[in-house]
């Protein structure tokens, strides 16, 4: 089987860069901070090699988000502006353009390294043929249909995930939010619980609205949404908002000749 392993190579960049950084403390006389491009190189290649090794793959596509436009930043400003205070490793663009130039590689106007992954998982052999596998320990790609495996998680193997299991935690996301990327999902409900890749916890899938759209058929997940929102004083244009946040694009929402978005809508699902 050919495999070919679609990479969320911020991740890969940012793990890299953060190791082979280290700082100094000279006391009175002052600090220093040494970066390692050479062990930087060796371990993106390392990890890239076991990733390929691991999944028995032929070919790596590294995905890169746009470093200047986040079309997310655009719906909402809030959009991981919790991150500005987050000083970023040294390398940490000189080992996406490492991997850009190594490796066959795709990055997008306006585009995450998740919009591009979700893209190519559900584009057929249109931009990338064989038997396609997202690598990412991010969640959010539980929302594209398709292969993926964790790092992360490496216990799991290579999940499938349906059409249905993706919207259905689509929805979810878009109930309960995500802090880490700064979208609220509906404020007052949320979930005591922790989603994790090996299951979900009591509090997660044990009650209430984001319980519901686990187990709800596509028919009904947008109406268990909008009745999530209304509960709580919301309108659907303040489900949908939360919808656009979380959803990561698929091939059908993206023109890759025009270079332009379609948002999500209600009736997609």
């Amino acid at each position: 089987m050919n495999n070919v392993l679609l990479l969320d190579a911020d991740i890969v960049a940012y793990m890299v860069a953060s190791r082979n950084q280290h700082d100094f403390d000279f006391g009175d006389t002052g600090s220093a901070r040494v970066v390692d491009h050479n062990k930087a190189r060796e371990d993106i290649d390392e990890i890239i090699g076991g990733y390929c090794d691991t999944l028995k793959a032929s070919k790596v596509i590294i995905c890169l988000s746009d470093p200047k436009v986040n079309f997310r930043k655009e719906l909402n400003p809030t959009y991981k502006s919790n991150r500005k205070s987050v000083e970023r490793p040294e390398l940490l663009e000189w080992a996406k353009d490492y991997m850009a130039e190594e490796y066959q590689s795709f990055i997008r106007p306006r585009l995450e390294a998740d919009d591009v992954m979700g893209i190519l998982a559900t584009s057929g052999d249109q931009f990338v043929s064989g038997n396609k596998i997202m690598v990412s320990e991010d969640k959010d790609m539980r929302t594209i249909p398709g292969q993926l495996y964790n790092p992360n998680q490496p216990q799991l193997g290579v999940i499938e995930i349906s059409e249905l299991e993706a919207n259905q935690f689509h929805m979810w996301q878009t109930i309960v939010g995500d802090a880490t990327d700064g979208y609220s999902g509906c404020p007052g409900i949320g979930t005591s619980g922790s989603y994790t890749e090996d299951d979900w916890s009591y509090g997660a899938r044990g009650f209430g609205y984001p319980h519901a759209v686990l187990e709800a058929d596509a028919e009904d997940l947008w109406d268990i949404v909008v009745e999530a929102y209304a509960s709580k004083g919301f309108t659907e244009e303040d489900a949908i908002l939360q919808a656009r946040m979380a959803h990561i694009l698929w091939a059908s929402s993206y023109n890759f000749k025009k270079k332009t978005i379609r948002l999500w809508q209600p009736f997609w699902l």
